[in-house]
């Protein structure tokens, strides 16, 4: 509706019912729908074509076929699924931000019950320093401990978390630094990891080979059935 009060098309609408292919506007409706909906399948299209179209519904693969976006490298197709695989990439990252943050306020929770004070949200103020909470070792010793939150919603086999190089580095210059791994369903359950197990898992630079990230399953640092808290 415009100023005046009238309907008109948008610009969408006129790149629609414009006379063009039916491929063509069969793929504006795909993406319009995909980036308005966030379908839960969103996530298989940024791992590229033939991975996505493997796991997909059959119902919407009989969609993109039928936008001919399965077997075409056109210029429109290969702009098409460059374009959809960023907005399932920064969705991506979104829902991991989302899942960290939900870790960080169950370790706040756990951190204000156990010592009886309120701990510092370092990870909300600065994402540089190397860990997320500052907290102290018990209700009756001050001294600070550093804590490094990691949030999975996989199970407990499947579970793993990402540690940078700047954390471990952090890490290095403390005996009071842990890790606090959530698994958040079905119920949280915190695992306190030492940093000394966690040690076993680290690279080393080789060469010119600089490491900058590294992966380590929960199960390589935790026992299962060995929780030290369940919220």
């Amino acid at each position: 509706m415009n100023l005046s009060g009238n309907l008109e098309v948008t610009e969408k609408g006129m790149a629609i019912i414009e006379p063009s292919p039916s491929e063509k506007v069969l793929r504006i409706q795909i993406f319009d729908l995909v980036e308005a909906y966030r379908p839960n399948w969103i996530p298989l299209l940024s791992r590229g074509r033939s991975e996505a179209l493997k796991y997909l519904p059959a119902d919407v693969v009989q969609c993109f076929r039928e936008a001919d976006l399965i077997s075409s490298y056109s210029d429109d197709v290969i702009i098409w699924w460059d374009k959809i695989s960023k907005i399932a990439r920064k969705l991506g990252k979104d829902e991991k931000l989302e899942l960290g943050r939900k870790g960080e306020k169950l370790s706040i929770e756990h951190e204000r019950k156990r010592t009886e004070r309120e701990p510092t949200w370092q990870g909300f103020e600065s994402n540089l320093s190397g860990f997320d909470i500052l907290s102290i070792q018990s209700k009756t010793d001050i001294n600070t401990l550093m804590i490094e939150v990691k949030s999975s919603n996989l199970g407990w086999s499947n579970a793993s978390f990402h540690i940078s190089k700047n954390e471990w580095n952090v890490a290095q210059t403390s005996n009071n630094y842990c890790f606090h791994l959530w698994l958040l369903l079905p119920r949280p359950k915190l695992f306190i990891v030492k940093k000394s197990k966690v040690a076993k898992h680290i690279p080393s630079n080789q060469g010119l080979g600089r490491w900058s990230d590294v992966e380590v399953p929960f199960s390589a640092v935790t026992d299962e059935d060995k929780w030290d808290a369940l919220l």
